[in-house]
């Protein structure tokens, strides 16, 4: 057998709907193998959304089994797991899922919270503090940096919370990274966020408050530039973006 066909036939066996026996094996120590790995799997779930679990946590167990039972994991990293349990959870139809994971604000903590283990394990980068902030500047955003907009402001969400919260005023755009280990959340404004995602396409500052100017006129509105640039100073030196 190749490493590839042995990969296949052990996810058949552990991760299919049914379980698909190995020939020449005791199915009862299969039996309980698949058992355990699966548990495992809904553990490191559950780890992940400690808050979401904590607040519905019938209908997060039933949702999560479900993902194991229709969109088993794909990655070979453990740690990867609650993110593709996310991705997932986000793409259902509302009236499929349980009652109270049919609120925006179920999938979108559960998200978040997966977002905190990607962001911890990522790489970081090495941040030059010196350059000038100059329309031709290039800034990198660190590796370890990821953009997420939420309906509602699930990063308030504490060991206190007693409901899920309502949708705010305007969506909340966060951008967390990783700083000394830690998980730093920042609420950042969509010019902001904008000009991030100008900048992971390798744009200039100075494109990048074209494209912003472009989208203010045809709004009819004014982009405070001065404002957007000391946001950019801000997160330069904690650690999010660098030259």
């Amino acid at each position: 057998m190749t490493l590839a066909s042995t990969e296949a036939a052990l996810r058949a066996l552990l991760l299919g709907r049914e379980p698909t026996w190995l020939a020449g094996v005791d199915r009862r120590r299969q039996r309980v193998y698949r058992d355990l790995v699966r548990s495992n799997l809904l553990n490191t779930i559950e780890r992940a959304c400690p808050h979401a679990r904590r607040l519905h946590r019938a209908d997060f167990d039933d949702v999560a089994a479900r993902f194991l039972a229709e969109a088993p994991p794909t990655t070979r990293l453990v740690r990867d797991v609650p993110a593709q349990f996310t991705a997932w959870l986000m793409q259902q139809e509302p009236a499929t899922l349980p009652s109270s994971a049919r609120s925006g604000a179920f999938g979108e903590l559960c998200h978040f919270e997966a977002l905190e283990i990607e962001v911890t394990m990522s790489e970081t980068g090495r941040h030059q503090t010196a350059g000038a902030v100059v329309d031709d500047a290039v800034f990198l955003l660190d590796p370890s940096a990821r953009l997420a907009l939420y309906r509602h402001p699930v990063h308030r969400v504490t060991s206190t919370t007693t409901a899920l919260p309502a949708a705010a005023a305007q969506p909340v755009v966060l951008l967390c990274f990783q700083r000394a280990e830690q998980f730093v959340v920042d609420v950042v404004s969509p010019a902001v966020a904008k000009l991030l995602v100008c900048f992971s396409q390798g744009q200039t500052l100075g494109a990048g408050l074209g494209v912003l100017r472009a989208e203010a006129a045809a709004a009819g509105t004014v982009v405070d530039v001065a404002r957007v640039r000391a946001d950019l100073v801000d997160l330069r030196w904690r650690g999010a973006l660098f030259l």
